[in-house]
């Protein structure tokens, strides 16, 4: 049984990456790259659910690879789909990168994990299978990461120095389930050493009490908490440190100054985002990108280019991202 599922993998993986394999009028998702503005399309090879990104490549400085997070195990190809091959065979779900993009982290089983972006390094960072962690994200220096944490009677965020295994909780929130359908603390990121942004979700058993989400930001000082947006529903929310900027998925796409507390610009929306986006920002923000969305946020205008955006690579040159393609035409 070992054998057959081994020989369908090997064929899926030869497929995917072989151009040869084409039907005429059959429309089929592929994995591909462009400039910036969507032209100079560049056809990789096919794509099966995978979620893309731009790494460096560490055996090779100042050169990228792409990274696929294959929910169960981690893949990495050359930028032409050659040398395809699987890094972690054991686990998926990214949850976030470092600032460089060379180290991640990544979610299973409710426990978090730390690994090179060339596989090597593999550590569980949490170890308490009593305790379900989620989100994570490391400071900008990479010396600590943040995560939410969910037991029986509470939700919470908690603080781990690399360098010493020291764990703090920094915030809790106390959990009636008599009173709360849904409680959750969502994407706690660092703003600096000493703030963390993080969306608190709560949905009430009683329907005659109203829903909330608050977006918050919590100082590791003082303890103090600021509310910075509240809805009745935030499906999630990505921050930028490059200009203060929340992006914040609820009824409508919302790119929200922080310093001034104020919405930016408002987007039509198009359906939540998910919690598996690691991000929606470009590496200096010049750019804002989800779904088939692409703002310049310097210029302010969206740019159309015909794909379905995982990522953008470090220099803002390059999409990847995910092309339907129709042959016999």
């Amino acid at each position: 049984m070992k054998k057959i599922i081994s020989l369908l993998f090997i064929t899926m993986l030869f497929l995917a990456c072989n151009p040869t394999t084409q039907v005429d009028n059959e429309v089929q998702e592929w994995i591909a790259i462009s400039d910036i503005d969507g032209n100079n399309l560049q056809y990789v090879c096919r794509h099966y659910g995978e979620d893309l990104y731009f790494v460096p490549d560490l055996d090779n400085p100042g050169e990228e690879i792409i990274l696929l997070d294959c929910s169960v195990r981690i893949d990495v190809m050359n930028l032409d789909g050659t040398n395809r091959h699987t890094i972690i065979d054991s686990l998926g779900s990214i949850a976030n990168f470092s600032a460089d993009r060379t180290k991640m982290l990544l979610r299973e089983d409710g426990e978090i994990y730390m690994v090179n972006v060339d596989g090597t390094d593999l550590v569980n960072l949490t170890k308490t299978p009593e305790i379900g962690e989620y989100y994570a994200a490391f400071t900008k220096n990479c010396e600590k990461v943040v995560f939410s944490r969910k037991e029986d009677d509470k939700a919470s965020i908690a603080v781990l120095n690399l360098s010493t295994s020291y764990l703090e909780v920094v915030y809790e929130f106390n959990i009636n389930a008599d009173r709360y359908n849904v409680f959750g603390i969502e994407r706690p990121t660092f703003i600096d050493e000493n703030k963390i942004i993080f969306n608190l979700s709560v949905f009430y058993a009683d329907d005659n009490q109203e829903d909330f989400t608050k977006l918050q930001i919590i100082d590791l000082n003082s303890g103090n908490i600021d509310l910075i947006y509240e809805n009745s529903i935030i499906s999630t929310f990505f921050y930028d440190h490059n200009n203060n900027l929340a992006f914040i998925d609820t009824e409508s796409d919302l790119l929200f100054d922080i310093s001034n507390l104020v919405v930016n610009y408002e987007f039509n929306n198009s359906g939540t985002l998910g919690i598996d986006i690691i991000d929606v920002f470009s590496e200096t923000g010049r750019y804002a990108y989800w779904r088939w969305n692409l703002f310049d946020i310097k210029f302010q205008y969206m740019i159309d280019t015909n794909m379905k955006i995982s990522d953008i690579n470090k220099q803002e040159t390059n999409l990847i991202g995910i092309y339907s393609r129709k042959y016999g035409e």
